[in-house]
């Protein structure tokens, strides 16, 4: 029984500095979760991207242009220079930047703003657009991969929106 009790005077010891600690890790596993979450949009932006170039490659063809077939002639179409790596990785290194940018600067608004008495957010609005914009893009991409099922919805997307 002294075990438990000497593990819990252990345990107990530095409470504040644990707490602390604790809370600083929660709020950085909270922004890491949604950079990483904005990092998979992303992705999958630029890969829906691949598949409507390898797509549109298979038809100059004259070759199967499923989706399944697009996704498999990605490799393909970059060896045939279609698909440039170092292009990609520009661009999803650009839209990372250029999204961090975004949120800090609404998260500086909304600290103003909370500050002075306000209570809108812009970061709430500001991420939900450029989540929205990037998946409208994967819609967008996959339609023009002759997915069929969503040409529907891009365009109702688009009225909706009014783009």
């Amino acid at each position: 029984m002294q075990q438990f009790f000497d593990r819990w005077q252990e345990a107990t010891n530095y409470w504040i500095e644990k707490v602390i600690v604790s809370a600083l890790m929660t709020m950085c596993v909270y922004h890491a979760t949604l950079f990483m979450a904005f990092c998979l949009l992303v992705f999958l932006d630029l890969f829906t991207r691949w598949i409507a170039i390898a797509h549109t490659y298979l038809q100059k063809a004259h070759r199967d242009s499923t989706l399944f077939a697009s996704v498999y002639a990605i490799k393909e179409a970059h060896r045939e220079g279609l698909i440039s790596s170092y292009v990609m990785r520009q661009a999803f290194y650009s839209k990372m930047v250029m999204y961090i940018t975004l949120v800090i600067g609404a998260c500086i608004c909304d600290y103003m703003l909370h500050r002075s008495g306000g209570g809108f957010t812009i970061s709430g609005m500001v991420i939900g657009y450029l989540s929205l914009t990037e998946f409208l893009s994967m819609i967008e991409n996959l339609d023009e991969a002759g997915v069929s099922a969503l040409h529907t919805l891009n365009e109702n997307i688009k009225e909706r929106m009014k783009f």
